[in-house]
């Protein structure tokens, strides 16, 4: 099926507000919840909930010998390395330290689509990636961005979360196109679940601790409950459903808007800022960047791309 040039541009407005959530989420419900078990409850959630939605729809089916090892190679990128650094680095981490590390996304992705998938990138698209990075930072700067030791272990799990990130966006392209978004979320996830099942016991024994002293509140689950739904089945399936028909480094500049929205959000759920200039400029520029890195090289001649399951 022939994608509209924009019809992608709606589901990645929708993915935008989902993840930019995460950090938010995040924060509260691993303040509540130990690291591991937040992490086995997110991952059980979210891989029971695909499953189920893939027998339902049909989208089940075997998965051929030869893509075993990129499963697996997915399956550790996302769950150990991404999550697992991600949330212990955004444990002990600044906030805005987190932000600013992934707001780098979009540069690694376009060096990595041009190394391992010979991904033409024109050079409008690249200024385009620039700018969403420089209004990232302009942003995050507003914010009270603090530099220091004391987060300094949390900020260097969360710049390894992040280059995993980009590693596991280019290495699923090929997957995901043969898969569906869907299923390929549902293997990668159930896959990366069952790696990590040895802590589980560490992981029950902490989250019963943790019950008994009555240090989980209503937000910890709703914390839990949207990194589950918001963000590991709806936000990674979008984000990959639109991986499989846009080129990468013109779909990871949209991570570039994501510290806009969660500085956004951070301001209607506490108020603690006021909407500054750096916030009001700096979105502005990363939405320029986002609009030219769309429209770079549209005009070009396209290459036919096989259709992509959802």
């Amino acid at each position: 099926m022939k994608l509209n040039d924009n019809a992608y541009l709606p589901i990645m407005t929708v993915q935008l507000l989902l993840v930019s959530g995460t950090y938010l989420f995040a924060k509260i419900g691993t303040n509540e919840i130990p690291v591991i078990p937040f992490a086995l409850l997110r991952f059980l959630i979210s891989g029971l909930l695909l499953f189920l939605f893939c027998i339902s729809t049909g989208r089940a089916r075997p998965v051929a010998r030869r893509d075993w090892g990129m499963l697996l190679l997915l399956s550790v990128l996302l769950i150990p390395i991404n999550q697992g650094f991600f949330l212990f680095g955004q444990k002990v981490a600044n906030t805005t330290h987190g932000a600013l590390i992934y707001a780098l996304t979009p540069i690694f992705i376009a060096v990595l689509a041009r190394s391992f998938i010979r991904e033409k990138i024109p050079a409008l698209r690249w200024l385009g990636i620039a700018l969403g990075v420089a209004g990232a930072v302009l942003v995050i700067a507003g914010s009270g961005l603090r530099l220091g030791s004391d987060s300094l272990r949390g900020d260097i799990l969360i710049f390894f979360a992040m280059l995993s990130w980009a590693f596991f966006t280019i290495f699923g392209k090929d997957f995901v196109m043969k898969y569906g978004a869907f299923y390929s979320m549902t293997l990668i996830q159930l896959a990366g679940l069952a790696i990590v099942l040895p802590a589980a016991p560490l992981g029950f024994s902490q989250l019963t601790d943790a019950i008994a002293a009555g240090a989980i509140t209503p937000a910890g689950w709703l914390a839990l409950l949207y990194v589950s739904i918001g963000t590991s089945v709806l936000s990674y399936a979008l984000w990959y459903w639109a991986l499989a028909r846009v080129p990468s480094a013109k779909l990871g500049v949209w991570m570039s808007l994501q510290p806009v929205v969660a500085t956004a959000y951070s301001i209607m759920a506490y108020g603690l800022r006021e909407i500054t200039p750096y916030f009001l400029f700096g979105g502005a520029i990363a939405v320029a960047g986002v609009i030219i890195a769309q429209i770079a090289g549209s005009g070009a001649q396209k290459q036919p791309q096989p259709a992509a399951p959802a």
